[in-house]
């Protein structure tokens, strides 16, 4: 099957010519040629040869028009291929920003999941500390009384950098002390920097609303009308059970609703705190009478 050749290009536009006047001296040949071939007069022969070319000028606007439909076509073609290369290109380029998001979301740690009708539980048994769970592991020495539970320090006012910790402003430090260690003053400010701080790291907005309902009943109950005792205690509650529900999530465990307070441990945590006073209290006068009594001796 031979190759079909494609057709010779038009390179003039015919329709720009104009139809030459075979009547001037320039002609003389071509009219004696069709004179003597045609045995035909002059001005017959000038007839002749002025319908020839408009014969074959006719033909090539033919040509030329086909041609010019058929660049058209072409370049049509062409524009379409153009534009669907672009769009797959755009597509392609839309399609690897999503999935560059979509691998930045997924590197982020994810929270487990909760249980809206499930309280906080009556009571929260210490928890082991990763530090000292490792030296168990290990076989090593371990302080029971120093590294085996979440023990706060006393009481204390937060410091700058504390404060700057709880707003996000720096990075978390390994013995940065929850919040029964700090002022209650503070406590308002360094929650709502919190939650500012988990709303714009894109925090599930169960998981927001569930924390902010805690601060706003911890902030407003009713325990604060008990005086340092009892914001110790709703501090104290505060940070017991927001270690247990990410020790829930952390283990794959659903969690408790957080945002409704359990009056029985909250009211466990204050008489516990009571306990602790009246023993230091206790500690605290024996201590006062032996060194009254040493110094008695003395004299």
């Amino acid at each position: 099957m031979s190759a079909t050749n494609p057709p010779i290009r038009v390179l003039v536009d015919p329709y720009a010519l104009v139809c030459p006047d075979f009547s001037l001296p320039e002609w003389k040949d071509s009219r004696e040629d069709a004179v003597k071939a045609r045995q035909i007069t002059e001005a017959e022969a000038i007839a002749l040869l002025a319908k020839r070319w408009t014969d074959g000028n006719d033909r090539s606007k033919a040509d030329w028009d086909a041609q010019v439909a058929a660049d058209k076509v072409a370049a049509d073609a062409a524009e379409d291929q153009r534009l669907a290369a672009e769009k797959l290109a755009e597509a392609a380029a839309d399609r690897a920003r999503k999935d560059a998001l979509q691998a930045i979301i997924d590197k982020k740690p994810q929270l487990g999941v909760f249980d809206s009708n499930t309280k906080a539980p009556d009571f929260v048994h210490s928890l082991v500390h990763p530090t000292a769970l490792k030296l168990v592991q290990a076989r090593r020495y371990v302080s029971l009384i120093q590294q085996l539970t979440w023990t706060p320090p006393p009481p204390m006012t937060l410091s700058r950098t504390v404060l700057r910790v709880l707003l996000g402003q720096e990075p978390v430090s390994r013995k940065l002390p929850g919040e029964s260690a700090m002022d209650w003053a503070y406590f308002p400010e360094a929650y709502n920097g919190y939650i500012r701080a988990i709303i714009a790291d894109n925090w599930p907005a169960d998981h927001v609303h569930a924390l902010n309902d805690l601060f706003f009943k911890i902030g407003g109950h009713d325990f604060a009308q008990r005086g340092v005792l009892g914001k110790r205690a709703l501090l104290a509650y505060c940070e017991s059970m927001r270690r247990l529900w990410h020790n829930d999530f952390e283990a794959g465990r659903v969690s408790f609703n957080i945002g409704d307070i359990n009056i029985t441990s909250l009211e466990a945590k204050y008489n516990e705190i009571i306990a602790n006073e009246s023993t230091a209290a206790i500690q605290t006068s024996r201590d006062s009478n032996a060194e009254s009594t040493g110094v008695a001796s003395e004299t």
